[in-house]
Parts: C-alpha cells; sequence; structure tokens
C-alpha cells in the first residue's frame, strides 16, 4: 500500500511550511522526473492535505482517497514531468487493478491548491470508467483547462476510448456523472461556427478546417470566410458561407492581383455587407461555440461585435504558436484590444504546437488573465499511411529507385522566387522528378504551361487534397517552412530542405527549432539550393531523431478539450457561468461514441 515503501526517507517536514514552498518542491521534483517522490513521506503529506480523507473510493473498497490516488500513481509509476514551467503531471498503472491508472495534476502557480486526480478503472470488459476529483482547495467545481488538455493527451496516448462512465467528485462530494455513450446523441448536437480571415495564404483556413473535421463527427461545423478555396478545403462534412472576398472589395488589394473591384462604391459599402452577413449566419445559426484564429477580433476587428455582443456563446482562439517576432506580433496581432478580448471574452487559447517548442508566455510577455486559459494540444498534423504513400508515388509513374523532390512556396503571393529556382535547380538534376506546386494566388500560375517537361517535371496548380500527401511522400522537400507545409512534410520519411524568407520570424525560428528534433537542412540563400539538395540525395536514411517526443495529436485532443467544454457548459446550464472563466469540464471525442 501506499507509504510503505523500502526506500529510505528523511523524516517529514511541518506542513506548516507556506504553499509556494509545497508548490516549489512538487515543481522541482516534477522537472526532475523523479519517480521516487511519489513513495515520499512529504508528497504522502500533500495528498492529505489537499484531498479529502472523508472521501471514500467504492471501487476500491471504500479506501480514502489520499489512499487510493498513491495506489494508483505509485504501483507502477510513470516518470513524473512538468508542463509550462507550471503543472506538475504525475501517472502510473495500478498493478493490482487489470491496467487501472491514475493520472495527478497540479498548478504549482496558482494561489490555491489547483489538484485535480483522474481514476481509470478498468473491468475485465475492458470497459474503462473515469473519476474525477478536485482537490479540496479549488473553489469552483470546474476542471481547468489545461488539465483537460493533459488529460485527452494521456487517455489517447494509452488507448483509452472506450469510455462508459465518467463521474466528477468535488472535493469529498459527488457532482455528477456523464454518460459518454448518450452525450452525442442529436438532441444536444452541438453547433460550432469557424470564421477565417481573408488572409493572403491559406495556412489558416487549411487548419481550421482539419480541426472542423473532427469537430464535426460529434457537432454541427458551419466555416464563414472570404476564401474561394473554402469550396475544396472546408470538409465536405461540414458547411460554409462566402463572404464577399476583402481582395474583391478593397482596390488596393485588387490591384495586387490586376482586378478592378468587384463592387465599385466605397469600401465601407463592402465591409457592411459583410458585416450584415455574418451577423445574419449567427442569428440563424446560434453557435454554441465561435472558433477564431490568429486574429483574436478578425481583420480590421471585423469580428469585434460578434465576439464582444455574444455572452451565451463559448469562444476559443486557435493559435499555431510561434506567430512571429514580438515586436510585430503586438503591432499586428495582440493589439490593445486583442488582448483584451482573449482575456475579457475568450474561454480558452488553444495552441496547435508543442510547449517544447513554444512557450506563447514567455516568447510574446503574456499576461497572467491570458496565460491561464492558454492549452497546449498539440500539431494539428493528420497521420500519412505507408499505403498512402506507395499510392500516390505509384501514380506519379516514377521509375524504380528514382527520387521525387516536390518544391512548395505555400498558397501565398510571396514565393516565386522559390519556385523559380526549383525549376532551375530541376535542369541541374535530370535525373530526379520534379512537382512544383504554384500556389493558387502566384502570379506565375498562368505562365506553368511554358515550364512544363513531359513526366519528369510538373508544374502544379496547389490541390490541397493531394499536397499533404506529396509532402510526406517524397523523397526530398523544399519548403519556405510555413506551419502546415513543414508539419505535413515531417509526417513522411523525406528530407526536408526550409528555404525561408529570412525576415520572416515564424518561417526561421520554427524550422530551427523543430530541427532537435528531425532532420531539417535550413538554406538562407537560394543560391546554393542545388547544393542542399545534393547533399541530401547522397545521404542515406534518416538519423535517429526525436520526432516521436513532440505532440502531434492536436486535431483531437483540441476536438476533445473544445467539445468537453461544451458538454460542461451545457450540463451545468448558465446558473454555473461566473464569469468568463477559464476552466470546465470532461468528457470528449475519445469518449464512447
Amino acid at each position: 500500500m501506499f507509504g510503505q515503501s523500502q526506500v529510505a526517507h528523511t523524516s517529514a517536514p511541518s506542513f506548516s511550511e507556506t504553499l509556494g514552498d509545497e508548490m516549489a518542491w512538487l515543481k522541482q521534483e516534477a522537472q526532475r522526473s523523479n519517480s521516487t517522490v511519489i513513495w515520499h513521506r512529504r508528497f504522502k503529506g500533500f495528498l492529505s492535505a489537499n484531498f479529502s480523507k472523508e472521501a471514500r473510493v467504492a471501487f476500491c473498497d471504500d479506501a480514502p482517497l489520499p489512499e487510493v490516488i498513491g495506489d494508483f500513481i505509485g504501483s507502477c509509476p510513470d516518470k513524473p514531468r512538468l508542463d509550462q514551467g507550471r503543472y506538475a503531471i504525475f501517472s502510473g498503472v495500478y498493478a493490482l487493478r487489470g491496467g487501472s491508472r491514475g493520472l495527478l495534476w497540479v498548478d504549482c502557480k496558482a494561489e490555491e491548491t489547483r489538484a485535480v486526480f483522474v481514476a481509470m478503472s478498468r473491468s475485465g470488459l475492458r470497459l474503462d470508467c473515469l473519476e474525477i476529483y478536485l482537490s479540496k482547495r479549488i473553489s469552483e467545481p470546474f476542471l481547468p483547462a489545461q488539465f483537460l488538455s493533459t488529460m485527452h493527451l494521456w487517455l489517447r496516448s494509452h488507448g483509452i476510448r472506450e469510455i462508459v462512465g465518467i463521474n466528477l467528485h468535488d472535493a469529498c462530494d459527488y457532482e455528477y456523472s456523464l454518460n459518454p455513450a448518450f452525450r452525442w446523441c442529436s438532441m444536444s448536437q452541438p453547433r460550432i461556427l469557424i470564421f477565417t480571415h481573408d488572409g493572403r495564404g491559406l495556412g489558416h483556413l487549411r487548419r481550421l478546417a482539419r480541426l472542423g473535421k473532427v469537430l464535426q463527427q460529434h457537432s454541427a461545423v458551419l466555416f464563414i470566410t472570404g476564401h474561394r478555396e473554402a469550396s475544396w478545403l472546408v470538409p465536405p462534412e461540414c458547411e460554409y458561407i462566402h463572404l464577399p472576398n476583402l481582395d474583391s472589395l478593397d482596390p488596393r488589394r485588387s490591384r495586387q492581383w490586376g482586378r478592378r473591384p468587384f463592387l465599385s462604391d466605397d469600401l465601407s459599402v463592402g465591409r457592411a455587407l459583410r458585416r450584415d452577413v455574418i451577423y445574419g449566419v449567427i442569428q440563424r445559426f446560434r453557435p454554441d461555440a465561435i472558433i477564431l484564429d490568429y486574429l483574436p477580433l478578425g481583420m480590421d476587428e471585423e469580428m469585434r461585435e460578434f465576439i464582444l455582443g455574444t455572452p451565451e456563446c463559448r469562444k476559443y482562439f486557435i493559435s499555431r504558436g510561434i506567430l512571429g517576432s514580438p515586436d510585430q506580433v503586438y503591432r499586428d496581432v495582440l493589439t490593445p484590444s486583442a488582448v483584451e478580448s482573449l482575456r475579457d471574452a475568450y474561454h480558452m487559447i488553444l495552441v496547435m504546437s508543442d510547449s517544447k517548442i513554444i512557450d506563447m508566455a514567455q516568447e510574446y510577455s503574456l499576461e497572467a488573465g491570458i496565460v491561464d486559459k492558454i492549452a497546449y494540444v498539440g500539431y494539428a498534423a493528420e497521420p500519412v499511411s505507408s499505403g498512402a504513400i506507395e499510392g500516390i508515388r505509384s501514380r506519379r509513374m516514377l521509375p524504380k529507385d528514382a527520387k521525387w523532390v516536390v518544391c512548395t512556396a505555400g498558397g501565398g503571393k510571396e514565393g516565386e522566387l522559390l519556385i523559380q529556382r526549383c525549376w532551375e535547380v530541376a535542369q541541374i538534376f535530370p535525373e530526379c522528378y520534379f512537382d512544383i506546386v504554384v500556389g493558387p494566388r502566384s502570379r506565375l500560375l498562368l505562365e506553368s504551361e511554358a515550364w512544363a517537361d513531359g513526366n519528369r517535371i510538373h508544374l502544379l496548380p496547389l490541390d490541397d487534397r493531394q499536397l499533404p500527401l506529396m509532402h510526406a511522400a517524397a523523397d526530398v522537400v523544399i519548403i519556405r517552412g510555413g506551419y502546415n507545409s513543414l508539419i505535413e512534410a515531417c509526417m513522411g520519411k523525406g528530407r526536408i530542405i526550409v528555404v525561408p524568407i529570412m525576415t520572416d520570424y515564424e518561417q526561421v525560428n520554427h524550422a530551427k527549432r523543430l530541427s532537435e528534433y528531425r532532420d531539417i537542412r535550413i538554406v538562407e540563400s537560394l543560391g546554393i539550393l542545388d547544393i542542399a539538395l545534393d547533399d541530401c540525395l547522397q545521404e542515406g536514411s534518416l538519423p535517429n531523431s526525436r520526432f516521436t517526443e513532440l505532440n502531434m495529436d492536436g486535431l483531437h485532443i483540441g476536438a476533445d478539450v473544445i467539445l468537453s467544454d461544451l458538454e460542461q457548459h451545457r450540463i451545468r446550464g448558465p446558473q454555473y457561468a461566473r464569469g468568463v472563466d477559464a476552466s470546465h469540464v470532461l468528457t470528449g471525442a475519445s469518449a464512447k461514441r
């Protein structure tokens, strides 16, 4: 039983020590990945002080809760870890209960002890139940957002998906139960509105479309955007409303693409048209949740009135993690009004990256009220099967042992120089097959027919339904280093050459940080691209990497967290909504369908 380890310990310290000392010790031990801390008498004292002894656990013969926690995470402990420099996470397998598992999450920076324990009890039929207990110092019976992302990652990493019962306990009091099998009935299908601003490229829409596809499995997802490409980027399972694009309304932006504005009236008339369409959609669709990314209030703050003026609707902000240099981000993204909306209107900020790559709080000096809403859910990556890779290589009709090079500059208009250089490099390597992908916004698209070279060199318009697979299947991928193309390439086994725009903070820094976990060659000058490609072709198989250390399951974990929050909000009702709070409760898409 807990506390009976043979490990020698010093005498237990006085528990009159301050909460700060207690949290600092736990944080230190988690950071050291010290699994023996679970058997330490001081750790036992922490459990006794923060989880009620009056709470009895029925499926453990009515044993006191602190003792059960010790048994679940101390019987066969995993290595503890510290997330975001703040959240101590302890887990383990209860060897005497047929594979049951426990997870303890502690916020080491909170003014009050915020700790949550979840026990996954497994029956002989492999039917899993979750019992969730809040520490007795938590003032409100809600689960913190960061715990939700941690828990869903834990569930998915251990393949725990057949959940048949979920019970939440506030200190020693039973709160309520959720039935995951019933939760997704059509009578309670949540409605989710995803707004994508009219950016220069397609990365934001592509990322949100992937998230929407997962959310649509258990909700009704409606996109609203000015991107014409939504017709093929938005999954067919979802729906979308097309707004008049700002490129067609703003004379300055229209001139960049060599066309006249759609409306000859003042730009304010076009903006009013967009506003009225958005207003009508929200009034008729009546979303339970609104999701935005990158710009918290949309371009030129056109979503401001809808973010601030719909208190009955949950708001989720999606961030890719590295947004740009701090100066540029505070100039263009985190404006004073945007910061205010994140602090006062949004309920959660989901970062689709790994905290090993980016600490947004530190990188952008975020205030505490915003940091408390941040949850890192992992990269928005879609796994690619070996069969799919073999299939697209076969359709490309590559000769045996031929090397396939895929070059893309993304969907924006800034990639012309890279595309031209890739075509020149293709002439230097006649033994290789090249697919040079020109984005739909590139001015070079009209010249593509003049560049084609039989079956060896293809100059293609961007077809997003195939491009992610091409990135994963190629022997060498040459890219600028935008989020989506870089992650898609990482999902394959080919070499990656990143030729960033050196003034683009995100492209440069993201590639450098990822290169610590996966082989990525960063080329600072287009003039030496041919040398970099030759090096890649001469090298053998990829060296061992640490890529598996990164969380690439952000689509499912992000969807699970959002659906968990919506379900908690629905069940507990508006009488429990005490202002805008970033802590919510369980069930997600990892529950039994």
